[in-house]
């Protein structure tokens, strides 16, 4: 099993988990810039949209949080703004960061929107795996007792969720010495396969929008069977909120995979008052073409025309001995 000891501040300075997350957003926005730059458009532009998404994801991230969790911060309601102690829901950022994406996108129509998406999921899938390391180091999304050989045997530490079965009549409160599942670990392992796997996909160059479509599907998978080993978060119908996420991502995930196969992107590159300029410059061009044609033409015969009189007029000679 794995030796765990939270580890809430690095090198006894930096909040870890708050240094994961800007990590996470950091590194997932220069992998989504290269995946932008390497299809020859410009990748630069993500990092102002990776700006706005990062502030609306974790608003949404912390505010879902909260409304999943309301009795954690019921003794403490100022504690809801400590960030840094852990606590965002993936769907929570997801759902806030979508909005962002989609006007974002509706003002740069030059911008392919399949390259867009595989390198936003690109970006997020590593983002998300650093992320994790940051909810490893305060001690949340944690499961039950096991001795699974991935399990972590707690040595010590300030946990986030310091009890497993919170709130119910099972409720045990963690002791060092205690193993048990720790989902952030798995979950960490998990995105870290799924990103290998992306790159490779990449590599053999598949179509623009399968990237997305297959991380989507992935995690959606996964995600949703990760979430039964967790033992303190609400449930509803006996799924948790984010499984009741990984269905919807799972069925949009497997539209836009069908979308991408069978359907070439619709690409609106320029503005409509940029693509009339276009049109008016091209038609200019072609009748530029056609009259230089024309005139090419005309000199090509009178020419031929000369030609044809000079040689009559020698052949019309007579030579002298």
């Amino acid at each position: 099993m794995i030796p765990y000891q939270t580890f809430p501040t690095f090198l006894g300075v930096f909040n870890t988990f708050g240094l994961m997350v800007g990590l996470g957003i950091v590194a997932g926005a220069w992998v989504a810039k290269r995946h932008i730059d390497a299809n020859g458009e410009d990748g630069d532009l993500v990092f102002s949209f990776a700006w706005w998404a990062a502030i609306f994801g974790i608003v949404g991230a912390r505010l879902v949080w909260v409304l999943a969790h309301p009795s954690t911060y019921l003794d403490d309601p100022l504690s809801v703004f400590a960030l840094w102690e852990g606590g965002l829901s993936f769907f929570g950022g997801f759902l806030a960061a979508a909005p962002v994406a989609y006007v974002w996108l509706r003002r740069r129509p030059e911008l392919s929107r399949r390259v867009f998406l595989d390198a936003t999921s690109l970006g997020l899938v590593l983002g998300l795996g650093i992320g994790r390391i940051g909810c490893t180091s305060v001690g949340e999304h944690l499961g039950g007792e096991t001795d699974f050989f991935l399990g972590v045997n707690y040595t010590g530490g300030r946990l986030t969720e310091p009890s497993l079965y919170s709130g119910t009549p099972d409720e045990v409160f963690i002791q060092p010495g205690m193993s048990f599942h720790n989902t952030a670990v798995y979950e960490f392992f998990v995105l870290m396969f799924l990103f290998v796997g992306l790159l490779v996909l990449r590599r053999r160059g598949v179509r623009p929008g399968v990237l997305a479509a297959v991380a989507g599907i992935v995690y959606a998978v996964l995600r949703f069977g990760l979430d039964f080993l967790r033992v303190n978060d609400n449930t509803t119908l006996g799924l948790t909120g984010a499984q009741f996420g990984c269905i919807v991502l799972l069925g949009l995930s497997l539209w836009w995979l069908r979308r991408v196969l069978t359907t070439d992107e619709r690409r609106p590159d320029l503005a409509p008052e940029e693509a009339e300029d276009i049109v008016d410059d091209a038609d200019a061009a072609e009748a530029e073409k056609t009259e230089n044609t024309e005139e090419n033409d005309r000199a090509e015969a009178e020419e031929t025309e000369e030609a044809e009189e000079k040689g009559s007029g020698g052949g019309g000679r007579s030579v002298k001995a």
